[in-house]
């Protein structure tokens, strides 16, 4: 299972998932969506982290998780729930 350094590499980590997924999504019910997503931008995305970003961490420790790195798989857990929110906010 690859770690993410939190310090170092969490926040550009997290842009590129979230750029990358939502360029990959597609509807066949809404080319307006598909256009969307294709044309979904990195600082987009980056924006949505940098403000998240304190609140991903605080979510994290809880429990007293100490550690200097995060499991690719629970990033991928918050990045999903960022995209929502940017699906929600930006698209809808």
């Amino acid at each position: 299972m690859k770690q993410i350094n939190i310090r170092k590499d969490l926040r550009n980590w997290f842009a590129d998932y979230i750029t990358n997924s939502i360029h990959e999504m597609t509807t066949e019910e809404s080319p307006e969506f598909n256009k969307w997503a294709k044309s979904f931008k990195r600082d987009e995305a980056e924006f949505l982290v940098n403000m998240e970003f304190g609140e991903i961490i605080a979510e994290w420790c809880v429990g007293g998780n100490e550690s200097e790195y995060m499991s690719e798989t629970v990033a991928k857990d918050f990045a999903e729930g960022l995209i929502e929110k940017i699906i929600q906010v930006w698209y809808f």
